[in-house]
């Protein structure tokens, strides 16, 4: 492995870390507000995906 593929896969891994960050900040933040089990499962998916369209900047592929 080159220098540079190393320091490729290091900035994956910290922007990885990042958005698992973001995305289990999100989830914590639906079950709060939500107050908890008890919710059908598609309202939390539903939260869940505002919070994260709310949070997130657009992917770009």
């Amino acid at each position: 492995m080159t220098n540079a593929e190393a320091v490729s896969r290091r900035d994956a891994e910290i922007i990885e870390n990042l958005l698992s960050e973001q995305v289990l900040d999100a989830a914590i933040e639906v079950h709060r507000t939500l107050g908890g089990p008890g919710l059908l499962e598609s309202l939390y998916e539903d939260a869940l995906l505002h919070e994260l369209r709310y949070i997130l900047p657009p992917l770009r592929g």
